[in-house]
């Protein structure tokens, strides 16, 4: 790439990371290479990979802000909206460009395969289409897992080429738990940019918008476009007593508890050393303590 004006403003997006937090996706990158690998040491390419893995997570989460329609987006004037979106896929094509050069074909794959996964998964959450439970749970396994699942597949790559179906499911499993947590604490929140705004369908919605919770009418009727949004959160106090009442955090925290089981269940089918999977277990089981 040869304009220096966008190497330019590709390095403050990289260095500023104002609404992108790669962290975590770099710390289980590692966790899974260390976890995979027979020496005390981190494998060949840990460093370089983890960079990709990094801008992959900046560009993802800039597209995710642009397809939802945040409000940092929405502030944008229409040459820095242009400038913005070019930025998040110039980025995403610089990085799977270098991935190419580095990686194998098998690894290559992987980091396509579950990057596709994962546009599919935003594609059904910005158009709302989860109109069941099971809907909503396919959705945010692939939505908020598959790049979980890329994160920790490459980081084992780097060591195995084994144990893949298992690391893919666990990760599906961790990424439904993380959504479904943020689900809980984003029901309590009732802005503009909230998913009552949007009348998204997330799971403690969707259990109160049960045909048999006769008693959420308030909810339906704002789903059902009878009343406004404005009117709907006029009425905040009622529909937080609603979500309380008719127990939709337990219902909600029972679903998150079944997708630690699952994940963890499938962390001790490894056929790796046990100290290992405790590390693996404790890592990144920690919100299940909780």
């Amino acid at each position: 790439m040869s304009n220096r004006s966008l190497k330019h403003e590709l390095a403050q997006l990289i260095d500023k990371q104002e609404y992108s937090h790669p962290e975590a996706f770099i710390k289980s990158f590692k966790l899974h290479a260390q976890a995979f690998s027979t020496d005390s040491q981190y494998p060949l390419h840990t460093d370089e990979l983890a960079s990709c893995l990094k801008y992959i997570i900046i560009s993802s989460d800039l597209i995710d802000d642009i397809q939802d329609g945040e409000p940092h987006i929405k502030a944008l004037s229409e040459k820095e909206f242009g400038n913005c979106l070019n930025q998040s896929i110039t980025l995403l094509m610089l990085t799977l460009g270098k991935l190419h050069h580095i990686c194998n074909r098998d690894t290559y794959d992987i980091i396509m395969t579950y990057l596709l996964k994962a546009m599919e998964g935003q594609y059904l959450d910005v158009n709302n289409m989860s109109n069941t439970i099971d809907d909503y749970l396919h959705m945010i396994k692939l939505k908020s897992g598959s790049l979980i699942a890329l994160t920790n597949l490459l980081g084992a790559s780097l060591s195995t080429s084994e144990h893949q179906d298992i690391i893919a499911n666990y990760s599906l499993y961790l990424g439904a738990s993380a959504q479904i947590a943020n689900d809980i604490e984003d029901v309590f929140n009732f802005d503009s940019k909230s998913d009552w705004k949007y009348k998204r369908k997330t799971l403690p919605i969707l259990y109160m918008l049960s045909p048999e919770l006769s008693e959420a009418k308030l909810i339906h009727d704002y789903y059902n476009g009878d009343i406004s949004y404005e009117q709907f959160c006029s009425q905040k106090d009622d529909v937080i007593e609603l979500i309380h009442r008719l127990g939709a955090i337990p219902f909600s925290k029972y679903y998150k508890n079944r997708m630690d089981k699952q994940a963890k269940d499938l962390i001790n089918q490894l056929v790796i050393d046990n100290d290992k999977k405790s590390l693996l277990i404790n890592k990144l089981l920690q919100n299940e303590r909780r």
